[in-house]
Parts: C-alpha cells; sequence; structure tokens
C-alpha cells in the first residue's frame, strides 16, 4: 500500500478486555499514522461503547465481520480460546494480524494460521512482549556468540497474585488454561528465544484439580542443559532467571529490561545497559504498533512472527497435557478424614449448597476446597471480583459475582442455595454489618436452612485477661474491628427470632496455609534475620487455631441443631507462648537460633520504628505515585527504600509488643466441644510442619528444613536454584 509517514493506517481491535485498553489502545491513540483510524470489535456492547468514547474510535461494531474493507490490519486481543477463529477469518482475505500471547493453545490450530497466512500473503504477528526487551535480546545475543560459554541452567521464575482487571470470566472458565498460558507462554518463548532452539519436555506439575491451574512447574533439557521454568498466578516467587554458563552466569529480575551484568566465573564482571531504567511495561506496546504499522505499509516483518512461536506453543500444550498434580500434603487428610453427616430433613438424599462468601479470602477458600475435596457440601463460592477466582478455580466448584453490599448480587447468588457460611472479610463498619444483614434479610427470604456467621475473638476485646469464655461480657473498643463484629453477631440473633437457624463461631488466630498475618509474614519476619524472642513481652498466649480445624467447627455447625442460636469461641488443642511460637517456626524454618531480646531494646526499637512509620505514612500519602516508581526503577534509592521496609516489617508494633505478645489470655473452646463434638486435630507441630510445606512450594522460604516440602520445586540442578533462591 502507498504509505508515507503521515498516511493513516486502519487497524480493527478485534475483543475490548483489559488487554486492549491497557496496553494495545493507547498505543494506537498515541500513534500519528493509527490515532484516527481505530475500529473497535466486541459482543459486551456497554464495554464497546466505553473504549470507543476513551479512546476516539472511527467506529465500533459487535461482529468483527463487518471490518472487512474498513481495516488494514486486525488486533485479535479476544481470549486465548477465541484467536484461532478470528485469526484465520482475517487471514483468509489477507488481511494482517497482531494476534495476543498465545497465539493458540493447539500447536494443530497454531500451524494451520501459520500456512494460512502464508498462502494468503498475509502477515502473521505474535505479541510476545519480553522479545521486546532490550536486556532480553542482548541475552540472546551473549548466549550466540558464546561469552557465557556452554549453557549448563536456566532457572525462569515469576509470579504475581492475579489482579488483571478481567472484563470476563474466561480466565477462569472450565477448560481454559491457567497460569501456563497467561504468563508461562513468555517464559517458554524466552527461553525458547534465547537459546533459538526448543527444548524436550521432561517434566510438568501444576496444581489444578479440573480447573485452570493457579501454579506450574515445568522441567526441559535441551544439549545437556538442564532447564526450569515456575509461574504462579497466586503470589510472588523469586521472579527473575539464572542462566549458568561453563564461562559465565547472568542473574536478573524478570523485568530487568534496563540493564544486567554477566558474572565470569574467574571472579571478572561485565555490565550492560541496554535501556533507560524508566521504561515500563505497557511501553513495550509501542514498539509492537509501530513495527505491525510497519508490517501493513510492505516495509517490515513481523518481529515476532506465527511461525517463531510454534516451539512454544507445541511446549506449551505437551506441557498442559502430560501434568501431574504437585504433592500437597496439606490436603491429604480432607478427603479421608471423617466429616459430620448431613441430617437436615429438608435436603436428605442431595448435596448441601452452601454460599461461601469471602471465598477469595484465606478461609473463604479453605472452606470451599475442604467441601469440594471432602465432599461433603456443593460449595458456591462468592467473591466480588473475577480477578480474586485463581485459587477457587483450579477446582471444579461454582463461582458466584457477590458484593455484600450490593443486594442485587446476592439475590442472584442464593439461587438454590440451602446454607450460607459467611466468611467474607472487611475492615469498615458497613461490610461488617450492614453486608451481614443484606445477607441475612436475603436468607429469609429465600428460606435458607442454616447461617454460619464467622465472628471474631476480638470481640471480647485486647484487654482481656485469663480463661475466656462465651459467658464472658464483650467488651471490644468502640468503633474497633471488634466491636464492628459485635453488631454483626448481634443482627445474626435479629434474624434468629425470625426463625433463621444462624450459628456464631469466635475463632482464635488462624494460621495454615494462605494465611497471611500468623503464617507468611511470621515466616518472613523470621527470615529477615531480625526477629527473636521478646523476653517477658513474648511469653502471653498465642491462641491459634489451624485453619482445617476451623473449617471443621464450621462443618459442625451446619448439621447439628445444636448448634442453632449459638456462639462458641473456636481454639487449637495448644496453648503456646508466642516466644514458643516464633521458636518452633524458626526451627521448622530451619534458621538459625533466635536470640532473646531484651525487653528494653525491644521498647526502644518500637518507639523509634513507629515514629518512621508515622512519617512514612504522610509521606507516601502525598507522594505515592513517584515513590513507587522510584521503588520499582531500582539503583540506590530503590535499595533504601527497600531496606527501610525490610526494618520496617521486621520490627513489631506497639500494639503487637505491649498487648497481643504479651496477653495473658486463654479463649475456651469446652462449649464447642461438648455440644457439636467438636476435636481439634492439628497441634501446633503439625499445623506448622503443613504450613512450612505449603511456604516452600509457593517459594515464601529461601531454604527449607524438610526436603520433600522442596522437591516439587527444585529443578534437576538443585545448587543453580539453591544459590539463587538464597539471594532473593
Amino acid at each position: 500500500m502507498n504509505n508515507g509517514p503521515n498516511t493513516p493506517i486502519r487497524i480493527g481491535v478485534i475483543g475490548c478486555g483489559a488487554i486492549a485498553e491497557l496496553y494495545h489502545l493507547p498505543a494506537l491513540a498515541a500513534h500519528a499514522q493509527t490515532n484516527s483510524s481505530i475500529v473497535l470489535a466486541d459482543l459486551n456492547k456497554t464495554r464497546l461503547a466505553a473504549m470507543k468514547q476513551k479512546f476516539k474510535a472511527r467506529e465500533a461494531v459487535t461482529d468483527y465481520h463487518e471490518l472487512l474493507g474498513k481495516v488494514d490490519g486486525v488486533i485479535v486481543a479476544t481470549p486465548p480460546q477465541l484467536h484461532y477463529s478470528a485469526t484465520k477469518w482475517f487471514l483468509e482475505k489477507g488481511i494482517h494480524v497482531l494476534c495476543e500471547k498465545p497465539l493458540t493453545e493447539s500447536i494443530e490450530e497454531a500451524r494451520e494460521l501459520v500456512e494460512t497466512a502464508e498462502k494468503s500473503g498475509a502477515k502473521l504477528a505474535v505479541n510476545q512482549t519480553r522479545r521486546f526487551f532490550p536486556t532480553y535480546q542482548k541475552i540472546r545475543e551473549l548466549i550466540g556468540s558464546g561469552m557465557l560459554g556452554k549453557i549448563q541452567s536456566i532457572v525462569y521464575h515469576d509470579g504475581v497474585e492475579f489482579d488483571w482487571p478481567a472484563a470476563s470470566p474466561h480466565h477462569f472458565k472450565p477448560g481454559a488454561k491457567g497460569a501456563w498460558s497467561d504468563t508461562g507462554v513468555h517464559l517458554l518463548d524466552t527461553v525458547c528465544y534465547w537459546l533459538d532452539a526448543k527444548p524436550v519436555l521432561v517434566r510438568s506439575q501444576n496444581d489444578s484439580f479440573g480447573g485452570p491451574e493457579a501454579m506450574a512447574t515445568v522441567n526441559l533439557e535441551h544439549e545437556g542443559c538442564q532447564i526450569e521454568i515456575k509461574v504462579s498466578r497466586l503470589g510472588r516467587l523469586s521472579n527473575g532467571f539464572l542462566i549458568v554458563g561453563s564461562l559465565a552466569s547472568i542473574k536478573a529480575e524478570a523485568e530487568d529490561w534496563d540493564e544486567f551484568t554477566v558474572d565470569f566465573h574467574n571472579g571478572k564482571k561485565q555490565r550492560f545497559k541496554c535501556a533507560s531504567n524508566r521504561l515500563t511495561y505497557c511501553d513495550f506496546s509501542k514498539p509492537t504498533i509501530e513495527n505491525f504499522v510497519q508490517v501493513i505499509a510492505g516495509k517490515a516483518d513481523p518481529f515476532v512472527s506465527g511461525r517463531s512461536t510454534l516451539a512454544t506453543i507445541e511446549l506449551l500444550e505437551n506441557a498442559w497435557s502430560s501434568a501431574r498434580r504437585y504433592s500437597m500434603n496439606w490436603n491429604d487428610h480432607l478427603k479421608d478424614s471423617v466429616w459430620p453427616t448431613l441430617n437436615t430433613e429438608s435436603i436428605v438424599n442431595r448435596p448441601m449448597r452452601v454460599l461461601v462468601t469471602g471465598a477469595a479470602g484465606f478461609v473463604g477458600a479453605r472452606v470451599v476446597e475442604a467441601m469440594s475435596i471432602s465432599g461433603f457440601a456443593l460449595p458456591v463460592a462468592a467473591i466480588r471480583q473475577w480477578s480474586r477466582a485463581s485459587q477457587l478455580a483450579c477446582r471444579p466448584v461454582e463461582i458466584v459475582i457477590c458484593d455484600i453490599l450490593k443486594p442485587e448480587q446476592i439475590e442472584s447468588a442464593m439461587s438454590g442455595v440451602d446454607a450460607i457460611v459467611h466468611c467474607a472479610y472487611s475492615n469498615d463498619f458497613d461490610s461488617i454489618v450492614q453486608g451481614t444483614r443484606n445477607l441475612l434479610e436475603a436468607a429469609v427470604r429465600h428460606q435458607v436452612q442454616r447461617f454460619v456467621y464467622l465472628s471474631s475473638a476480638e470481640t471480647y476485646g485486647s484487654k482481656m485477661q485469663g480463661i475466656v469464655t462465651e459467658t464472658v461480657e464483650a467488651r471490644p473498643k468502640q468503633g474497633s474491628y471488634g466491636d464492628w463484629k459485635l453488631s454483626a453477631e448481634r443482627v445474626c440473633m435479629e434474624y434468629h427470632a425470625r426463625g433463621l437457624k444462624p450459628t456464631i463461631l469466635r475463632p482464635s488466630l488462624i494460621y495454615g496455609p494462605f494465611s497471611t498475618s500468623w503464617s507468611v509474614d511470621v515466616s518472613n519476619r523470621l527470615q529477615s534475620g531480625k526477629w527473636g524472642l521478646f523476653d517477658d513481652l513474648g511469653d502471653g498466649i498465642a491462641n491459634l487455631v489451624y485453619v482445617d480445624d476451623l473449617v471443621q467447627a464450621i462443618f459442625l455447625s451446619l448439621v447439628n441443631d445444636q448448634a442453632v442460636g449459638e456462639t462458641f469461641n473456636v481454639n487449637g488443642p495448644d496453648r503456646p507462648s508466642w516466644n514458643q511460637y516464633f521458636q518452633m517456626m524458626n526451627d521448622a524454618l530451619c534458621l538459625p537460633p533466635l536470640q532473646r531480646i531484651p525487653a528494653s531494646r525491644s521498647k526502644l526499637r518500637t518507639r523509634v520504628m513507629e515514629s518512621v512509620r508515622s512519617v512514612t505514612s504522610i509521606v507516601k500519602s502525598k507522594f505515592e505515585d513517584r515513590l513507587m516508581e522510584i521503588y520499582l526503577r531500582g539503583g540506590w534509592a530503590s535499595r533504601m527504600m527497600k531496606r527501610l521496609k525490610g526494618e520496617l516489617d521486621s520490627t513489631p508494633s506497639s500494639q503487637e509488643l505491649n498487648e497481643l505478645f504479651s496477653r495473658k489470655t486463654s479463649y475456651d473452646d469446652q462449649k464447642i466441644r461438648e455440644r457439636l463434638g467438636y476435636v481439634p486435630r492439628f497441634n501446633i507441630a503439625e499445623g506448622i510442619s503443613r504450613t512450612v510445606n505449603w511456604l516452600s512450594l509457593h517459594e515464601l522460604v529461601r531454604q527449607s528444613a524438610n526436603p520433600s516440602a522442596t522437591a516439587n520445586a527444585l529443578p534437576p540442578v538443585e545448587s543453580a536454584q539453591t544459590e539463587w533462591m538464597a539471594t532473593q
């Protein structure tokens, strides 16, 4: 086509989801040759209208077939399952295509698309963004030149808690591929790109129980080079790569696109500065679009051609189809445990459908998992947004969108529900009290059989001492979390008078896999090397209950008539001191012995850090965006910020030191033991052991005392990964 520097290029965008809004459309709107000729296609009319207005698109249609004759090229940004049909249709019409990654999830379909493009003369490009990273291009060059010597191993891990603003549930539908398809394809493609070869698949593992995996690991081999790739949607992993050659190695973070250093085995180093450290991920949409514009104009070939991704697609498909499930011993007991039996007359001979609110949270997700694995009930997992569905979607469970402050969403979620387990966590009055009232009102309207409300031992207040039973008057601080929880309990009892059958559970501190406060944070503090035993300030009672013991209490409350209208404390079988808990967790993590910290020194450090917290909070509130830019950019300022954050995180707050860790309070759970037959089965040692195994799989432990805990994570060349992870 006739194309000068100012000739408009007509590009259509098929699919107006998050990737189009955040990546492709801003680049098209900023490009001189495309900004006045954008055309959109999406089935969602509301979304289509919003994107048309935001990016001043020339036209918007609900059927992409209508774009024929109106575009010179298209960007296919639909869910991966739809890439094949849309891409093939345009290629057959001779229209150039830039397809989002992965090109397809089937090697047969991918080959057909490549052949179709070559037959029609249309160009097929794929958005494998990381090939545009200047550092990745340089690393490919260095490997090819032999500077690193013979490549012996590559370890590449990348994970993040999935927070993509998904406009639809396609990421989590049955049959969809999970972390492997959205992040794993990047890592696979990078390794193939660096080596200019297709490695051989050795082993594939993931955490899928029939749904899209949230975490996956593959081991590959190429001419003696041992390769491990690991991805996660559940949280940050080591997030970087280590390439080891016979002469030198490269270690960098996954998104170090500006510079890296080659460490030669003779002790020398060579730094490569490749780009500005001010670049962001979305900045790479600009060269992607520029290349596609030049492809359409006939002035360039695709930087990432469809044919060049075939090795990646074949490995992707093979790894997904041959995957075996991780060994996850913290789940083993769920299927074999003797759970309480259902005795509610109105739902005999069919599974009980239980709506679980807060199902994306720590406790709610575990309740759903336990119901699904054990077969105790059919869970209906209620979450507020699709971006929080990663953990749940691994299993064949029903997931619904349900914000408890939106009665219309509650109404939709209540269809066919027999019981409700209300686990939704919040720290504001409206969500805790009004949200609970909204659920109760819907429960009465739909004649729900049971309602279990997960309250908290915080309702008793922080000043309690001694043994606390359910008969003790609750005295939480006014306006506190415990105060709002107590108000919600009273609302539950109001509806008991209207015929509902509520049960209120007041668990103590809940720990176990996926627990942030009492598992992940404690582990991080211990691994910082700055935590210790706090003399008499740490001799208070740690009322800890393993999450699956709480699940047992919830199940008992759903089926036992003696639970109706009652309030129960729920605690674990042990009452260690906080110092004992820290020591036991430290031992399980195989860390150096903890030092005793005198009370005067602990208090001084806490006072100093409280002042620092106050100052940093003020600064952050005024300059948050700028500070985050500096933090992510790297350099000495970033290192200082990370060091300060580490100091703050590893210092107990005044509330922890002066109240929680020294509080001599024991929440008695004799009532639920006698009335419902509750018997906690996980002592502290067993709970910690299972928790550390989970922490290890999720790379939240640098080194583990239990070899089986890290067996799933270690590549064939253990020394390479062990060295790398120990420095992260």
